[in-house]
């Protein structure tokens, strides 16, 4: 595990219009892009890069605002999350990415990013060659009750992913049910779904429920 990390807040609407993302920095240094209270940020991931042709923000409600996002660094896809609630709120969200290396695999070590503090209720992680496509949760009684992920193999030699063996993972052993679950691929075309990964992820609770799940994601070259 890399043991440092840097801060990212939540980008901003498209409409808005997205900041330069300032992400060229090495990852061992910390770092904070925090606007306000929440953690959320007018930095987001923009494209094209090296690996990417675009990156794509979308929201379960429709929204443009969560309480805790992160985005990955750009070229790096999402490999996994964790979280914690306080007082009915998203406080501490983590998540964690892997690079895309210049042979097509991903690195070995996962790259933590952090947003209002580092505290995990639970924690999820996609297995090793593994990219996550979706992903959701539960909130129990003002605490993370679940963790779910969508995901799909990756094919260092195309830059791909095997979108046929997609598959969930959760938290809770058998059990994959979200209160409310993004997936990246809704709406996009079968051409592009083996080259769209995602690259960031948030959450909003309310209620003793999760409202919203905000995800960035990425289409490669």
């Amino acid at each position: 595990m890399i043991s440092t990390f840097r801060i990212w807040g939540l980008c901003a609407l498209a409409s808005m219009g997205f900041a330069a993302m300032g992400c060229a920095a090495d990852a061992s240094t910390d770092e904070s892009a925090t606007d306000d209270p929440l953690g959320r940020s007018m930095e987001g991931l923009t494209g094209p890069t090296v690996y990417f042709q675009s990156y794509t923000y979308a929201q379960s409600n429709g929204g443009g605002a969560v309480e805790r996002f992160a985005d990955c660094r750009s070229d790096q896809i999402l490999t996994g999350v964790g979280a914690r609630v306080t007082s009915d709120n998203f406080t501490d969200l983590s998540i964690y990415c892997r690079d895309i290396l210049s042979n097509g695999s991903l690195s070995s070590l996962e790259t933590r990013f952090t947003v209002g503090g580092t505290s995990e209720e639970k924690a999820l992680h996609a297995p090793s060659g593994y990219a996550v496509v979706g992903g959701g949760a539960i909130v129990t009684s003002d605490n993370v009750y679940r963790l779910v992920l969508r995901i799909c193999p990756w094919i260092p030699s195309t830059k791909r992913i095997d979108v046929a063996s997609c598959s969930y993972i959760s938290t809770t052993s058998g059990s994959f049910s979200a209160e409310t679950f993004l997936d990246t691929h809704t709406g996009v075309s079968s051409a592009n779904t083996p080259r769209t990964v995602g690259t960031g992820l948030g959450f909003t609770s309310s209620g003793d429920n999760v409202i919203a799940v905000r995800m960035s994601s990425g289409l490669l070259k």
